[in-house]
């Protein structure tokens, strides 16, 4: 089995943007993300599940989507990654993200749809959400 494709850390700029959230969801974000950065994935999701309990928002369903992707368990980060595009489908990252499960899940044809709605949003040339 090949390695786990894991895209970069977040950080706490990353986390700290975006609509206001709970102080406790915040706090357990970055601390899974902390996790996160250091490897320590089953502390991670941990955090990351007790951030989305108190109430979820993209970052925290992509964040999610990391640690997934991490584990190996890409089905469920592609799942995770819906989910945080539901939620912000203006966000260009999301699609990028999505983009790198659809290709360690072997799927090019959706990796290459998802890059081209990330560069959209990015150019500003979407009036509407890509489609997904």
């Amino acid at each position: 089995m090949a390695e786990p494709i894991t895209p970069p850390a977040p950080t706490g700029p990353a986390l700290a943007s975006g609509p206001v959230a709970d102080p406790l969801a915040e706090a357990a974000a970055q601390r899974a993300a902390d996790h996160y950065a250091a490897n320590r994935q089953d502390d991670a999701m941990r955090e990351v599940d007790s951030a989305i309990a108190l109430g979820t928002n993209a970052r925290y369903e992509a964040l999610r989507a990391r640690i997934l992707s991490a584990q190996g368990r890409y089905s469920e980060a592609l799942a995770q990654l819906d989910s945080a595009i539901q939620l912000d489908s203006r966000n260009a990252a999301l699609y990028e993200q999505r983009a790198v499960v659809h290709t360690a899940l072997g799927d090019d044809a959706a990796a290459r749809l998802d890059m081209r709605a990330a560069e959209q949003i990015q150019s500003g040339s979407v009036r509407n959400a890509p489609p997904e």
